[in-house]
């Protein structure tokens, strides 16, 4: 969805924003797995306090409410989706709405759990950060890891009838998002993995000799427990990032200081 008129940069860039949200809901498989994971949690929710961070249009807020939470906090910064969320909630007593960033927001409370989905398609690359910079202690933050992996294929095998390999060569250490097809993709190395209260991963270096392919992809697990929910190409709100391999070392790097972290990438040919 693209905003077609000129409109005031500030609401603009709200709408944008709030715009690239409500796609997320069309990602089904995520709404399912997010729902199972609550599923899990009922016990950690019924009779306690708990937030959604970044609640969109609340529809987690208004799950954890059914399954009895005592009072359910909806947080979210973006003005228009707020609006939204409030309008939606108010039918429910034990929800309260908050215009917040979550690394603003302090309950008076004790918060038994913290939901949130702050996982970019390359991992680090929407809010985790956050997560780090918590003005309160929740008891329990789900989901809890998120791993980045990475594979490699053959642009032979892609069968794209425009993308050859003078394209791909010339977008040499550029990340592009879903590319190709990605329905029969698996995830073959792990690069980085993120825990929850664990400290912000800014720099690493990856070696992938031993995978074959001229192409390279990245993609996302989302996990709690131990238990995977949610991973690129089968969750539609992550896909798949592509790349044409120029060597077998690369460095990622994930500046901080703004909104949204910037990721660097290059490969190492030396």
């Amino acid at each position: 969805m693209d905003i077609i008129n000129s409109l005031p940069s500030t609401r603009f860039h709200d709408i944008d924003e709030a715009l690239a949200f409500v796609g997320i809901y069309d990602d089904q498989e995520r709404t399912r797995s997010y729902l199972r994971m609550l599923a899990e949690l009922k016990n950690e929710i019924r009779g306690k306090i708990v937030i959604e961070a970044g609640c969109g249009l609340g529809i987690f807020s208004e799950h954890m409410a059914k399954l009895g939470a005592e009072k359910v906090y909806a947080v979210e910064q973006n003005p228009a989706l707020f609006s939204l969320a409030r309008e939606r909630l108010k039918k429910y007593p034990n929800i309260q709405a908050v215009h917040s960033s979550i690394e603003k927001f302090r309950p008076k409370e004790k918060i038994s759990l913290l939901l949130h989905d702050f996982f970019g398609q390359f991992l680090y690359d929407e809010s985790l950060e956050s997560l780090s910079r918590l003005r309160f202690q929740p008891g329990i933050i789900a989901p809890d890891e998120g791993i980045l992996g990475c594979g490699a294929a053959s642009l032979a095998d892609m069968n794209d009838p425009v993308i050859n390999s003078s394209i791909m060569r010339s977008l040499s250490g550029v990340l592009i998002s879903a590319l190709f097809d990605e329905k029969k993709l698996s995830l073959e190395h792990d690069l980085l993995t993120w825990k929850a209260k664990n400290k912000f991963l800014k720099k690493s270096r990856h070696t992938i000799r031993h995978l074959k392919g001229d192409l390279l992809y990245f993609g996302i697990k989302i996990l709690f427990r131990g238990r995977q929910y949610c991973i690129s190409g089968k969750c539609r709100n992550w896909n798949f990032i592509w790349t044409h391999r120029s060597a077998d070392q690369f460095e990622l790097v994930f500046r901080t200081g703004s909104e949204i972290p910037e990721v660097f990438f290059k490969w190492n040919t030396g």
